[in-house]
């Protein structure tokens, strides 16, 4: 069982999940016409996406936050500078408390 701790705006929310129970959403990433990847660059107080997975590679370079990532079975800690690769693994990732409070002060 793993307790996942967020805040959507100023709002906490505590969920408790059972990851075994729990299916990630795919994730349809459609390239561009004429294009063979998609590059997308994120910039939110903390990562928007659910528990998911898509069969493409993903290439994930954290510039900023730390919190816990899960991927697959595998739960770590991350901070900038981490890069991470996934092929066709659930994946979530989740800003730390600390992180989020000095985001608040900024």
């Amino acid at each position: 069982m793993i307790l996942f701790y967020h805040k959507i705006g100023r709002v906490p929310v505590n969920c408790i999940i059972k990851l075994p129970d729990l299916k990630p959403l795919l994730e349809h990433l459609p390239p561009a016409s004429g294009e063979s990847f998609v590059v997308r660059s994120f910039d939110y107080p903390y990562y928007p996406t659910p528990w998911h997975f898509h069969p493409e590679y993903e290439l994930v370079l954290v510039t900023e936050s730390t919190g816990r990532r899960f991927i697959g079975d595998s739960i770590a800690d991350f901070k900038p500078g981490d890069l991470a690769l996934t092929l066709g693994a659930g994946n979530v990732w989740r800003a730390g408390e600390e992180f989020l409070e000095a985001m608040k002060s900024r």
